[in-house]
């Protein structure tokens, strides 16, 4: 069994080796020199968790960033918490400018993004057609926007797909072609089109694209929320049993394709996979039998791609189990002396990440404040501030008179990547001895309730 798993990555990796050409994105930026910049392409659509392939340390302004790609991609550009994006493809070599703009990204904690140029831009090139296509999606949208939440606009609607249906029809770029599809397929759902039309158009009658962004941009918009309700409907009992009870990943399938009508094992494995991925936090289905399903796709999953997303989403998942430490931080209060996270150990400690851009988050720490004043003795409250300017930190300490810990994150992004923290606020549970008992926990209005039971 180990000999053969061994023999399929090396001939997997050697293939991969084999049709990877070497790929260069080059440029400028001004006000970032001696950061590092990085680039990578997404793991997976599902998960969104990013594979660094190369970074550099920027010198007088100039980045030079080599990696390997087999095919089409968007890559991922990055430098601290902010970033851009593009489609390359393998063996090209891509001139650009960056840029960043502080008023446009003014009071932006999270979602903080480069402006990215081709000084030489020439209209045949991939990102140029997405780019003119992008436009002309957006000023529809903008010009149709009122009508279509009032389901008025199907006439504009319609003439615009079949505009763009029939251009894409004389395209020789698959990607481009696909990109078009998908995109103009979320624009079908948005404005209200049939679910069951969508669904058998773009998704049963089609391949699977795992690495095209607005395929599975798409996938994910369709099927949101669409396991949650289906484990809620009659004649889900036999898939329930199958997924906690029976822990069997066959039996899950089946009675998973008897529900959605799905004609390939494949698509019914990656659905899922969304949604157990989805749902977990929910605890729709019970945690430990998630984990045993997903483990099973990693094993015997119907792609390669399948079982990939599985142990990416095992991965992720990971980080927040019970016996997963919390990662260690040492930071800044606002009164300049710093604070680790094993300085907590004894007491549970909630945790919660904020930033004065945030209503929820202001209101929500005047809540923590009553939370505090009835159990500050027995658990250790940490707030960690995601905002630039760490004098803010101090300010709203001092308007407010908060008497718990207020730390600024210090230009630590690579903590915030690590607690997975992508909204404000965003709570999280330790215990005594620094492990994860719950991520992503509730709000200081509800952990009130957690407390008075736990802390009587």
């Amino acid at each position: 069994m180990i000999r053969n798993t061994l023999l399929l990555f090396f001939t997997l990796f050697i293939g991969f080796q084999l049709n990877a050409e070497e790929t260069v994105v080059q440029g400028s930026i001004k006000g970032f020199d001696s950061k590092t910049i990085k680039i990578g392409v997404y793991k997976d659509y599902i998960t969104n968790e990013k594979e660094w392939l190369a970074e550099e340390i920027i010198t007088e302004g100039n980045f030079k960033l080599s990696f390997d790609l087999a095919e089409i991609n968007q890559v991922v550009l990055k430098i601290e918490d902010k970033e851009t994006s593009l489609f390359a493809e393998a063996g090209s070599v891509y001139n650009i400018g960056l840029s960043f703009d502080e008023e446009a990204n003014r009071g932006q904690a999270f979602n903080k993004f480069l402006n990215l140029s081709f000084p030489f831009p020439k209209a045949t090139e991939l990102n140029q057609q997405i780019k003119s296509f992008n436009r002309a999606y957006q000023d529809f949208f903008a010009a149709n926007y009122a009508k279509m939440m009032y389901k008025g606009a199907s006439k504009e609607t319609e003439a615009f797909l079949n505009s763009w249906t029939q251009k894409k029809e004389s395209m020789s770029n698959l990607f481009l072609k696909n990109y078009i599809t998908y995109a103009l397929a979320n624009l079908e759902d948005i404005s209200g089109g049939s679910n069951k039309t969508l669904e058998s158009t773009y998704i049963k009658e089609q391949p699977i694209l795992y690495r095209h962004k607005e395929y599975m941009n798409f996938f994910t918009q369709f099927y949101q929320e669409d396991f949650d309700q289906l484990t809620l409907k009659s004649g889900s009992q036999k898939m329930m049993k199958a997924l906690m009870f029976e822990e069997s990943l066959d039996r899950a399938l089946e009675e998973l394709n008897i529900l959605k009508g799905f004609e390939s094992a494949e698509l019914t494995e990656l659905y899922l996979l969304f949604g157990l991925y989805e749902v977990y936090h929910k605890k729709v289905i019970n945690q430990e039998s998630s984990e045993k399903i997903l483990k099973q796709i990693t094993e015997k999953g119907q792609s390669d791609e399948n079982r990939e997303i599985a142990a990416n989403i095992l991965k992720a998942l990971e980080r927040y189990g019970k016996s997963m430490q919390a990662v260690n931080f040492s930071l800044l209060d606002a009164q300049g002396e710093k604070h680790a996270l094993q300085d907590y150990r004894g007491k549970q400690v909630y945790l919660s990440f904020w930033s004065n851009a945030s209503i929820p988050s202001l209101r929500e720490l005047k809540v923590m404040q009553k939370l505090h004043e009835e159990y500050g003795d027995k658990v250790h409250f940490v707030s960690i501030n995601l905002d630039d300017d760490e004098t803010i930190n101090q300010t709203v300490v001092a308007k407010n008179n908060y008497k718990w810990d207020f730390l600024h994150f210090g230009g630590n992004y690579e903590l915030r990547e690590a607690y997975q923290v992508t909204t404000v606020p965003s709570y999280f549970l330790i215990n005594e001895q620094g492990g994860i008992s719950k991520a992503f926990a509730e709000g200081p209005i509800e952990m009130e309730r957690t407390f008075f039971n736990t802390l009587k």
